[in-house]
């Protein structure tokens, strides 16, 4: 079976929001046997990453309250917070998704309505 160390991993929000008197907060595992971290929600037991930035982010997208939304900001995108009055498929948290969306879709072509 996997042999677990515990190790403790904060988010980036999370370690300037900690105050020292405040238990640290537990976010995942390192698998040692297989060099991977685990997510530590028991809804999330058999998603492994190989690296601990893959972690931190499905951390972030998955389980951390005021979560940024990343939107394409051109208007008729299906991308976009609204288009058609709707509400589009956001980029998660993923920032450099978005940009590298506009830079894509929108800046190669030249179009603004994709």
């Amino acid at each position: 079976m996997l042999s677990t160390h515990s190790s403790l991993f904060q988010s980036r929000a999370q370690q300037s929001e900690t105050r020292p008197s405040e238990p640290e907060h537990v976010i995942g595992f390192v698998l040692l046997d297989k060099k991977k971290f685990r997510c530590a929600k028991d809804e999330c037991k058999d998603l492994t990453y190989g690296r601990l930035a893959d972690l931190r982010r499905h951390y972030d997208q998955a389980h951390s309250r005021n979560r940024a939304q990343y939107f394409c900001p051109y208007p008729r995108c299906s991308r976009s917070h609204a288009p058609g009055g709707g509400r589009g498929r956001s980029f998660g948290t993923r920032k450099d998704k978005r940009d590298e969306h506009v830079k894509n879709v929108h800046e190669k072509t030249g179009k603004s309505n994709h």
